[in-house]
């Protein structure tokens, strides 16, 4: 049985796209005016070359063309390849923030590709575009407009679940209807991932040192004693002087990410741009990154 369902989701996908690539584009032309000036269109132009989108020559004519005729998936392309130089003297680092743009341009790839992704892969993809922007400079305009579709994702996904009462949703490109299997087993491996299967025994860190040096661990919280520190009886120990001997505590939290505490560290803890108060639970959600001294802590969840 196939039911049709009317949902606001892909709108609102088509808006983050939108959106971001008018951000980001923004300033990806500022870069290069301060790296090639007059230039800079040019060496767009040259950049752009290998992009899948067709481009005019109407397309360069001037900075409000180019933001208008470049896909994101092209503006994302450029920055990927270009990062050093593009995001020199931002806030924005090769590691981990370059992950946030692949991840937002590999949602956007299997969109334009008419294929299946779920509410929470649309729901990261927003909040890595927010992440990212909100290290931009004047990015306000943007940030909150994809603020507020972060916030209606984030409400989506929380409602979905898979059994008897609820389905699945799933959804395509614009201008295709929506539709949901009522049988479960044939949904499409990116949408499946909206599924309640994955427990905090099987998310993973990532754990990155000194912009090189990266290791993962596994996440096997018994009771509620995992400990991430420096001391010799944390369940992660770092190497890194800035960390605290106990300095997070992780709890379990549903299935989507885990709880974590700040245990009145000397140098504190960020989640994304957020700084924790001590004592204070937060949701580390999948894909979240967590900076304790110099060390950045990215969960993962499901195979290494």
């Amino acid at each position: 049985m196939v039911v049709e369902v009317d949902n606001p989701i892909p709108v609102w996908i088509g808006e983050l796209f939108q959106i971001s690539r008018d951000g980001f584009m923004e300033y990806v032309i500022k870069a290069y005016k301060r790296i090639h000036q007059q230039g800079y269109m040019q060496a767009i132009a040259k950049d752009l070359k290998e992009c899948p989108t067709q481009l005019t020559p109407e397309t360069f004519a001037n900075d409000k063309s180019l933001v208008a005729g470049v896909d994101l998936y092209c503006v994302l392309k450029l920055m990927i390849e270009n990062w050093d130089r593009l995001f020199q003297g931002t806030k924005l680092r090769k590691i981990p923030d370059r992950d946030y743009a692949q991840r937002l341009k590999d949602v956007r790839n299997a969109w334009a590709h008419q294929r299946p992704i779920s509410t929470y892969d649309a729901f990261l993809a927003a909040q890595a575009a927010h992440y990212l922007l909100n290290k931009l400079p004047d990015s306000e305009r943007f940030i909150q407009k994809i603020g507020q579709i972060v916030q209606s994702l984030a409400q989506q996904s929380e409602d979905i679940q898979i059994g008897q009462e609820s389905l699945p949703k799933t959804f395509v490109s614009p201008g295709v209807t929506a539709k949901v299997e009522a049988q479960v087993s044939d949904i499409d491996s990116q949408t499946e991932r909206v599924k309640p299967l994955i427990n905090a025994g099987e998310f993973y860190i990532q754990v990155i040192q000194n912009d090189s040096q990266t290791r993962c661990e596994p996440v096997s919280i018994q009771g509620s004693h995992f400990v991430i520190g420096r001391g010799v009886h944390s369940s992660i120990q770092l190497g890194d002087p800035r960390v605290s001997r106990a300095h997070l505590l992780l709890m379990p939290n549903g299935n989507d990410g885990l709880k974590i505490v700040d245990l009145h560290s000397a140098n504190g803890t960020k989640l994304e741009t957020q700084n924790l108060e001590p004592n204070q639970p937060a949701h580390w959600m999948a894909g979240m990154s967590v900076m304790i001294g110099t060390t950045w802590l990215i969960l993962r969840q499901g195979q290494r």
